[in-house]
């Protein structure tokens, strides 16, 4: 790409961008000298208007506006900002020489030998001012805005205004905030059913019971989000999920071959849901964004319990016992993800997910089928490694049993539907 092409791209990039989000008077400067650069006066001109009105200190934005009148053959008004620019900055030798070339009066400086601009250090050569008598104007008028632009609307220049927005960036780039629905896959450690579920089968191997016991590493996630974005580059977003792990699940025959032997099927059903604050880093292009997450979550967390036992033959009881045990902690997610539209409302993305999270205390009410009631908690043996549940006074008692974890550190992968507003 040559050197003018590479300026007209810059140009044009700046014609359809919308400043909302650069409204110094350098960001304008910027702008109009890359028109200016491309030949597109017109355009340079507003920018340099924007300039001066942002500023109207700034000697330098003056003199790029009336070397943009020059150009445009509107030598009055290019006398009228260069005295403006000399009145804030009179030790401007280069200036009072256009000045001459225009008609002006006052001491005349001796003119250099070259003309210095001091936009970037481009070295350039002044405008080519007419001898004679200006010709009318041959140009169309240019209305200054006097409203700056909202970075949540489309800027009048930007191409193919029904999917982009301002700087080339799509529609979802500029979106007030989003609503966000989430499927996917979740992977966590489970450390203490996992090694009770192993610690269980060995004991059923040892002592030739039947059944077996089992426990996984992965589950599903469903849940969605509230984003609001702050610029097209950061957001934050409020969500929830349900974050929903394999059970531990034990069927045991301890007396197999007998009529009726001995048995116990017992469930836990583990269930997490977090509220979650994170922050978003987007790096946006025309089609949609990547983007980067990081937040801070409390993790509400559920084990839903099922016990039907008979143990009559070993002197025990026979009974069914259910009900939820209940605890909570706060845990810490970052992301990762590619987002693209669908259309100016709608996109879908796909994402990653790793979270550090561990929720032990479970505690609650578990009921029988008599109706009686007591308070249980979810206990690990720190002799064996078998998990179960117990009376609570058992498991605080200092013997060979602890509070259990649920350990949801792991991560989610999966797709997401988002739907913006404007």
């Amino acid at each position: 790409m040559n050197h003018r092409t590479s300026t007209l791209a810059l140009a044009l990039f700046f014609s359809a961008a919308p400043l909302s989000w650069a409204v110094e008077t350098q960001d304008y400067r910027d702008a109009g000298m890359a028109l200016y650069r491309a030949g597109l006066y017109t355009k340079a001109l507003d920018y340099f208007q924007k300039a001066v009105k942002a500023d109207p200190s700034d000697w330098k934005a003056y003199e790029d506006l009336g070397d943009t009148y020059a150009k445009m053959d509107d030598l009055s008004s290019a006398r009228e900002a260069y005295g403006k620019s000399l009145k804030i900055h009179p030790d401007n030798p280069t200036l009072r020489v256009l000045v001459e070339k225009l008609g002006g009066s006052g001491k005349i400086a001796p003119p250099p030998s070259s003309f210095v601009s001091e936009n970037e250090g481009d070295v350039s050569e002044p405008p080519t001012l007419p001898t004679a008598t200006p010709a009318p104007k041959q140009f169309e008028e240019v209305n200054p805005v006097t409203q700056k632009a909202e970075p949540w609307h489309e800027h009048p220049g930007a191409v193919s205004a029904t999917t982009t927005g301002g700087g080339g960036l799509h529609r979802m780039n500029h979106s007030r905030f989003w609503i966000k629905g989430e499927l996917g896959y979740t992977y966590s450690r489970q450390d203490d059913f996992i090694n009770g579920a192993n610690a269980y089968n060995s004991q059923i191997t040892s002592n030739n019971w039947t059944g077996t016991t089992t426990a996984s590493n992965h589950g599903l996630n469903v849940g969605g989000e509230i984003g609001f974005l702050i610029n097209p580059y950061n957001g934050i977003a409020i969500g929830t999920r349900v974050l929903r792990g394999s059970d531990y699940h034990l069927d045991v025959n301890y007396e197999p071959g007998l009529t009726q032997p001995d048995f116990q099927n017992e469930i836990l059903e583990p269930w997490v849901v977090p509220i979650t604050l994170d922050y978003y880093l987007f790096l946006p292009d025309a089609t949609g964004r990547f983007f980067l997450s990081a937040g801070v979550g409390y993790y509400r967390g559920t084990v839903k319990v099922y016990d039907d036992y008979d143990l009559i033959d070993n002197g025990g009881n026979a009974d069914t016992i259910n009900g939820e045990l209940t605890s909570g902690n706060i845990g810490f997610q970052v992301g990762f993800g590619r987002e693209w539209a669908l259309s100016n409302k709608w996109g879908i993305s796909v994402y990653g997910r790793a979270r550090y999270v561990k929720i032990s205390n479970f505690t609650g009410i578990l009921y029988n089928t008599s109706g009686l009631s007591g308070t249980f908690g979810l206990e690990t043996s720190t002799i064996d490694g078998i998990m179960d549940i117990d009376n609570t006074y058992n498991i605080s008692a200092g013997n060979s049993e602890k509070y259990a974890t649920l350990d949801f550190t792991g991560f989610d992968v999966g797709l997401a539907l988002t739907w913006y507003s404007f």
